[in-house]
């Protein structure tokens, strides 16, 4: 019978739709949780209803072991902008993770964000950091003029001065001295009248010493005064004392000083100064280790002095000509009472009109031994050219050696007021000269012990002995 519906048809149309009845959402689900996306007035769905993924936004999901795979990564295509911090680094997909690095998808498959190559922390510190005293050692610092115009590196600028020695007291640079060397130093010498600056050094302590560093320093007419229980010492011959105007010293002290110490640097002549070092009446000073050189007159002068030590320095090129007046006795080391002067180097003493000698001994008691005295000529003129001339009383000469002498290779001379000296263990040699005699014993000295001395071809006869009481018989080679 057609137009008529079966009854179990009907049931299952009416069953469809109480489903799809129940299966619909309302209106007020719109927009919300588990519910469904609106239209907007354009028939698009508004992007706050859009998933962030979609969005391109990244999200935060946790931490992740790239050596394990844990927590399991999801298929990237589900899980678009989603990123894990690597907490435990490893090998993942043969990309290498460290901790600190994210693994991120994007959309297609999971990708590495390097964060290893970030600075940590700085000196330590994390977070705003402020430069702080100390941050540098002295070795970190570039040394230049553009880095230090002030205390802006003051960590830096302590550690670099504490890195130089300061065994001194005061420490002074040149004014060509290193960059490093003026920036340790508590005076800097400008390279005119240096002397000022030096002296305010030494005169800034009641003893101690001041360090003179590397460099030339120019001395004027005053020269350089050294004062009781002081000591003035350089860097060897780096460190030039340098007479830049004519005057009668270059380092000095004053009458009555003790216990002073010059060492270690290089006294040096220029226009026709008289003496390098002076000592006047002074007591207990040692010259140790200086280089006095191109004097008119003396290199070392400890003239009536007593217990001066005069050990290990070069003296050379003593003695001149300045056009008006000659040399008056010039002289590579002048010493009196007590000294002891040893292992010492004088040379090219050069006499022009009056008698001239390597090393003048005076006054009583002291010991000249070791030293090495070679070239001590005249330019014609006649005078007496000596290696070693003894005056005074009680002197030990021993074990020097005297080459190339002009005269007398040792002269002891003086008269009566020269005996009881000691001459042994002397080499001397003549050298291109003639020399009258390698030794020579005045008139009027006496009871002096002259033995064991090599005098082999030392002069054109090896003793002269004018005086009294002279025991030469023993040991002496001719």
């Amino acid at each position: 019978m057609s137009g008529y519906i079966k009854k179990e048809q009907l049931h299952e149309e009416v069953v469809e739709i109480l489903n799809s009845i129940h299966e619909k959402q309302d209106i007020s689900e719109k927009g919300q949780n588990n519910g469904y996306a609106g239209l907007d007035n354009t028939a698009k769905i508004p992007t706050n209803q859009l998933p962030d993924s979609i969005l391109g936004q990244v999200e935060y999901i946790g931490t992740w072991n790239a050596t394990t795979n844990m927590p399991t990564l999801p298929n990237a295509g589900t899980a678009k902008g989603h990123y894990y911090v690597v907490d435990t680094g490893g090998t993942y997909n043969s990309i290498d993770f460290k901790v600190g690095d994210w693994v991120i998808s994007n959309g297609v498959e999971w990708q590495k964000v390097d964060n290893t190559d970030a600075v940590p922390t700085v000196f330590g510190r994390i977070g705003n950091i402020v430069a702080a005293s100390g941050d540098y050692a002295a070795e970190q610092i570039s040394l230049n003029s553009t880095n230090f115009s002030s205390n802006n590196v003051k960590g830096g600028m302590d550690e670099l001065f504490q890195s130089v020695s300061r065994s001194a007291s005061v420490v002074v640079a040149a004014s060509n001295s290193s960059p490093k060397s003026k920036l340790s130093a508590d005076y800097v010498c400008t390279g005119t009248s240096d002397e000022v600056t030096i002296q305010a050094a030494l005169d800034s302590i009641t003893s101690g010493k001041v360090l003179l560093l590397e460099g030339t320093y120019n001395t004027g007419l005053n020269g350089v005064r050294l004062d009781s229980s002081k000591t003035l010492e350089g860097m060897g011959d780096s460190t030039i004392l340098q007479a830049a105007a004519s005057g009668n010293r270059v380092v000095y002290c004053n009458s009555g000083a003790t216990y002073m110490t010059l060492c270690n640097l290089y006294v040096k002549g220029l226009n026709g100064q008289v003496i390098g070092v002076k000592l006047d009446s002074a007591d207990r000073v040692t010259i140790r280790n200086v280089r006095a050189e191109g004097f008119y007159n003396i290199g070392i002068s400890a003239y009536n002095s007593t217990n001066c030590i005069i050990t290990g320095c070069f003296v050379r090129s003593i003695g001149g000509y300045d056009g008006t007046t000659r040399a008056y006795e010039p002289t590579g080391i002048v010493a009196s009472s007590y000294a002891i002067i040893n292992t010492n180097q004088v040379s090219n003493i050069f006499n022009q009109q009056y008698a001239g000698s390597g090393i003048y001994l005076m006054g009583l008691s002291s010991i000249v031994s070791g030293n090495i005295v070679q070239g001590v000529n005249d330019a014609g003129f006649g005078q007496d050219c000596i290696g070693i001339r003894v005056t005074g009383t009680s002197h030990a000469v021993t074990s020097n050696s005297i080459s190339n002498h002009g005269t007398i290779g040792i002269d002891i001379s003086g008269g009566a007021g020269t005996f009881s000296n000691n001459i042994q263990m002397n080499i001397i040699r003549k050298g291109t000269k003639s020399p009258s005699a390698a030794i020579r014993i005045g008139t009027g000295t006496s009871f002096n012990l002259v033995t064991n001395n090599d005098l082999s071809n030392g002069g054109t006869t090896a003793v002269v002995d004018s005086g009294t009481s002279t025991i030469t018989t023993a040991g002496n080679r001719s």
